[in-house]
This record gives C-alpha cells, structure tokens and sequence, in this order.
C-alpha cells in the first residue's frame, strides 16, 4: 500500500512522498514508481546485544552502521533489500540457560518473539559457550547487515559488534569486578567495493573450551571480506581476560553504470544496554531498517534540430539540407528509419516555420546524414525550405518541427545560346578567257617538252 501511495504521489507531481520503511528483519522487494529520478535512502545495520555479568555487568552491544545515501535509479524498476536483525543480548533466565552463547542477529536461532525463523544473508556471528570447569556466561550475537541493491548498485551498513561478557577476573590493579568491555563501531565505509553487494555472515565468538569462562562475543555482519570478527573467551582468575566483544562489519558503496551513489554519509545506530545484574537475558540488540524516499525525476526536455539549406536557387541545381541535434540531458539521437524525419517543403512565400505551410516535395528519415534535392520545373518562382523533427532513443523522444530559412524564388533553368550559322568562304573561279589562255599556255609548254625529248633521242 504505501508503495501504491508513493506511486499515487509521484504521478500528481505535488510533493516528494512520506518514506516507505523496511523495519521487519528479513528480505524484501521494492518497487520504484514511475517518474522517480533518484531514491533517498536511510539504511541502518542492527546493534549487537549485551554482554552478560559474572560478578560485573557485561560490555554493550554497539549500534549498527546507519548509511544515508542518494541512488539514481529509473521508474519501474525493482530493488532488492535486506533488513539486519539485532544481535542477541547474552542468555539467563527468562529465556535460556545461563552460559549457552547467544544467537546471532538473522541465523535464524534468536529466541525472541517474532524473530526470524531462517538465516539470512549477513547476519551476526553467534556468541560462544562459557568454559566447561564452572560457571560463566556465554557471549553476546553480533548484529546482522541490512542492504540495498538495484542494477547491480549496492549499499551495505554492517552490523554491529557484541558486547564482551563478564569473566570473574582481577585488573591490573588487582581489583575485581571488572565490567565486560563495550563493542566498538568505526563506521568504515568503502567506496566502489566490487564484492559490496555480496552480503557475509560476521564471525562466530571463541567458546570457553575447557577453562573457567566467559564465551566470546560475535561480529557484526557486512560483506564479503568485511564482516566483524567473533571475540576470543574469557578466563576466570586471570588478569584483564574478559571475554572479548565482537568486531563490526564494514559498510560500503557500489556505482553500477547510471545508477550513481552520491552524497554517502555514516552514523552511529542505538547501542544495547547491558544489564547490571546476574543471571538474567541481556537486552539484544536493536534490528535494522531500510527507509526509502522516492524523489521524482526532474523535466526531460525534448530533442531540437537547427536545419540549414545550402545551394544554387536555380531549377536543374541540388540542394543540400543538413541540420544540428541537441539534447539538453544528451539523450542520444533515433538514426533508425523510426527516428529523425526531413521535409523538402515548396512555398510560394518565404518565412514558414512548419512544413504544413507548404507543398512537401520530399520526406523520409535523415539517418543523421545530410540529404540532397534537384530543383525541377514545378520549383520555379518558388521558395524551398528544409524542415527537420528530431528524435531521441529515450527520455521525452519527439522534438518540435525547424525549418531552415527559405531558398528562392527558384529561377528558371538557365538555357544556353543557339550556335550562329557560318557561311562557307567562296572558292575563286576563272573566266572563258582566262580559261583559254591557261589552255594554250599548256599547249605551248607541251610542245617544248616533246621537241626537247627528240633532241635526246627520246620518241615520245
């Protein structure tokens, strides 16, 4: 329901919805409404439990690690999240023998009403069993990780260590009494750790073994390589050997591709509170929590396109129509036959500013290349433009119809001179007389040329 109500919200465009928390230990889905842009997210690891009293109180438990975070993330999408459970304060009456080392948050052992009944992923080390030679308490369970992630993106806050129990020791100055020592949280948080959405079991405590004392105390869960160690026994008699508390799981940080975390942050969740008084269960420690905030996406804005027209306003000439694409969020260009369009648009008028202005004379897609246009007989006297509708492959996809500034008017094909005739230049002629005086030149020369060959002895 509050899912339904976040989507309701987001849909309205009225305000940013009240978070949706996650506070039961466990796995859970959620869905992104549509129009989200980004999740804000509040994700805290559960608190190790207490520590129990030997003849002083025991360590607390500290609190998980609470991770503030921005994700982006896309409407429709599902995030898968896990909610730690708290740590097991050390056991005593009511709820089991004194001695026996509690549960881990989220193995699936805890004896509190309500507690997970399988173990999860990242839950908390469990305590160790007291020393077999007398009677000490067990350790404390460490707290489980709780954890986002979408797309490969992970956020992980781990758990928090359990508190050390109480053995019957001395101090360095020879008193006894000595309370069990609180478990420590750094609040280490790693960024773009590849392994940050593989969530890891936190260490179990050291049991008493075959000595007088206190079990150790588990670690908190985290990720893989990070999870807090489990404490070592304690020792009764000895000098400054309590059991030890568990350490706390690391937290960490993972980008995959769009999905960007920003703005990670880290504090400190509710410790649990030793009890000062023997023999009775100690307070577990707290259970995580995921809060999620869905935030809308802002405005995507429409591709544009400013479309040019290049070339000779004569009719037989081409035309080259190009244009430029923008998009304000760099939504790539559609250069399928689905995407970007072109209009080669005839007008009697110049100024149009959309082809329904016009005679279109030419469409298709542009394939994000530039495109040719003979004029022909009909362009004549007339204005060409070139209009461009551009499209993205995502975000808002359609942009608004530019056209480029008109062409024209269109002149007549330019048509080329006829050739002018050449007459042929007269051949000379002679006239009767000058004929006749060319033939009796002839004769005469012929008649030389015979007697010149008597004289040689030459018949002719």
């Amino acid at each position: 329901m509050a899912g339904m109500l976040a989507a309701s919200a987001l849909s309205a465009g009225a305000q940013t919805p009240a978070p949706q928390v996650f506070a039961t230990p466990g796995v859970h889905t959620y869905a992104v409404p549509a129009g989200t842009g980004s999740l804000q997210v509040i994700i805290k690891g559960a608190a190790g439990g207490a520590g129990g009293w030997d003849d002083a109180m025991g360590g607390n438990g500290v609190g998980g690690t609470v991770v503030t975070a921005t994700i982006a993330v896309q409407g429709g999408e599902t995030v898968s999240l896990l909610v730690g459970e708290g740590g097991e304060g050390a056991l005593g009456t009511p709820k089991a023998s004194y001695g026996v080392g509690a549960a881990g948050g989220g193995d699936g052992t805890r004896q509190d009403a309500g507690s997970v009944t399988s173990a999860l992923p990242g839950a908390g080390g469990r305590g160790g069993n007291q020393g077999t030679l007398n009677i000490s308490p067990g350790g404390a369970g460490g707290g489980g990780a709780s954890q986002l992630v979408v797309a490969g993106a992970a956020i992980t806050a781990g758990g928090g260590g359990a508190g050390g129990s109480n053995s019957r020791i001395r101090g360095t100055s020879g008193n006894w009494s000595v309370p069990g020592s609180p478990a420590a949280n750094n609040l280490v948080l790693n960024a773009q750790d590849a392994q940050c959405a593989m969530a890891a079991v936190g260490g179990n405590g050291e049991n008493g073994g075959n000595v007088d004392g206190a079990g150790g105390s588990g670690g908190g869960g985290s990720y893989t390589g990070h999870a807090g160690a489990g404490g070592v026994h304690g020792v009764d008699g000895s000098v400054d050997v309590n059991g030890a508390p568990g350490g706390s799981g690391d937290s960490c940080i993972l980008d995959a591709g769009s999905y960007k975390i920003t703005g990670a942050s880290t504090s400190l969740g509710n410790p649990s509170i030793a009890a000062n008084v023997k023999g009775v269960a100690n307070p577990s420690g707290e259970n995580g929590s995921i809060s999620i905030t869905a935030v809308p996406a802002p405005p995507n804005n429409a591709p544009s396109a400013v479309p040019a027209l290049s070339g000779t306003a004569t009719v037989g000439q081409v035309l080259t129509g190009s244009y430029s694409y923008a998009d304000t969020e760099s939504d790539p260009e559609n250069v399928s036959a689905a995407g970007t369009q072109y209009v080669w648009v005839r007008s009697a008028a110049p100024g149009l500013t959309a082809s329904s202005q016009g005679t279109v004379v030419q469409s298709g897609a542009t394939a994000g290349t530039s495109l040719a246009y003979t004029l022909v007989a009909a362009d004549e006297h007339q204005y060409l433009s070139y209009c461009v509708t551009p499209v993205a492959t995502q975000g808002t996809l359609t942009g608004a119809q530019a056209c480029s500034l008109a062409l024209g008017p269109i002149a007549a094909a330019v048509v080329p001179p006829e050739p002018v005739p050449v007459a042929p230049a007269p051949v000379p002629t002679l006239g009767w007389g000058a004929l006749l005086l060319a033939s009796a030149g002839l004769g005469g020369l012929g008649a030389l040329l015979s007697r010149r060959q008597l004289r040689s002895g030459r018949r002719v």
